[in-house]
């Protein structure tokens, strides 16, 4: 009775259910939000694990080596062999071949820029 004074219920429907069908879309949102940041947590937890099983480091180390290394001739990922790939399309010489498909193959952004790499291009001296 008080729910059909207060607009929300009606002769045909109980009040009761009237609140249950409103709140019924806001606890399924709620649910899958809930759900959503569980799933992104657990995706990055994976993909970090399989990054260090294959000797990646993080995107924040490899960005402050780079910066360190600027100018000279080392990859910035491995700091093992010379650059010798350019990352496009930024262009950024900072890597070897095979750290930039790595980079590329774990879509991670050039290491300079943070630019998505869409490929690697090996250059050499002439």
């Amino acid at each position: 009775a008080m729910l059909t004074h207060a607009g929300l219920g009606s002769d045909t429907l109980p009040g009761w259910l009237v609140l249950l069908l409103l709140f019924v879309p806001y606890s399924l949102n709620l649910c899958c939000s809930i759900l959503s940041l569980y799933l992104g947590s657990a995706l990055s937890d994976y993909l970090e694990k399989e990054d260090s099983k294959c000797g990646l480091l993080a995107s924040e180390r490899i960005e402050m080596q780079a910066d360190r290394l600027n100018g000279q001739d080392t990859c910035c990922v491995c700091m093992d062999k010379r650059k010798d790939s350019v990352l496009t399309p930024c262009g950024h010489r900072a890597v070897c071949s095979e750290c930039g498909e790595t980079l590329k193959a774990r879509s991670r952004k050039c290491p300079v820029c943070r630019q998505t790499i869409t490929g690697v291009v090996r250059v050499f001296d002439s």
